[in-house]
């Protein structure tokens, strides 16, 4: 068994099923990268060693790319173990998309 950290991505995450999942991965010992539009400027998150908010549209590209370099640089993970995208626009997958209702 490796000891890389395990690290999820939520999009959607400032509120509803977005928030709920970033709130459970967290107690569950994840490190989470939350992501919505204006995440850091709600007051659903506050970042910490285990949290970091990335802004941003997530179907741009850049808004992905931002998360999935937050993810590998702050967590030090060369992969995310789950990624959770509530979002209708979602179109970021690395490697493993968690379909809602799926055991966390």
């Amino acid at each position: 068994m490796t000891n890389e950290p395990r690290t999820v991505i939520v999009t959607g995450a400032s509120q509803g099923i977005g928030a709920a999942l970033v709130k459970t991965f967290l107690e569950r010992g994840y490190s989470v990268v939350a992501n919505s539009r204006n995440i850091t400027k709600s007051a659903a998150f506050v970042p910490s060693d285990k949290l970091a908010l990335v802004d941003g549209d997530i179907s741009q590209i850049g808004t992905a790319t931002k998360i999935v370099e937050t993810a590998t640089s702050k967590f030090k993970s060369r992969r995310s173990n789950r990624m959770v995208g509530p979002t209708a626009g979602t179109q970021l997958c690395w490697p493993t998309c968690v379909p809602l209702g799926s055991p966390l």
